[in-house]
């Protein structure tokens, strides 16, 4: 089940750039994401990720124990590789 959203946490909407480092080697590349919502506390990415908030993190969870979350204040984001420690980093910046 969803939490419903705090006053302060803003829903990800439009378009996104996307900076990605991959922590092993901080190899760092660029791209885009888009969101769009899917009901209160849901926002869809555009590679078909669902994001549910919890707190003031918006998080997906697929597999077996794997994770990807986003800060909704910072945009700060994490991917969690399955054994649970961080393996790819993202920044995301308001484009759109």
């Amino acid at each position: 089940m969803a939490m419903a959203a705090p006053a302060s946490a803003e829903e990800p909407t439009g378009t996104y750039s996307v900076a990605r480092t991959v922590v092993h080697n901080g190899k760092t590349d660029h791209g885009k994401w888009s969101f769009t919502p899917c009901g209160e506390g849901c926002v869809n990415r555009s590679d078909g990720m669902e994001m549910h908030l919890q707190g003031d993190t918006w998080r997906a969870n697929f597999g077996e124990n794997c994770w990807e979350s986003i800060d909704a204040t910072t945009l700060a984001s994490g991917d969690g590789g399955c054994d649970g420690h961080v393996v790819v980093t993202y920044q995301l910046t308001k484009t759109g």
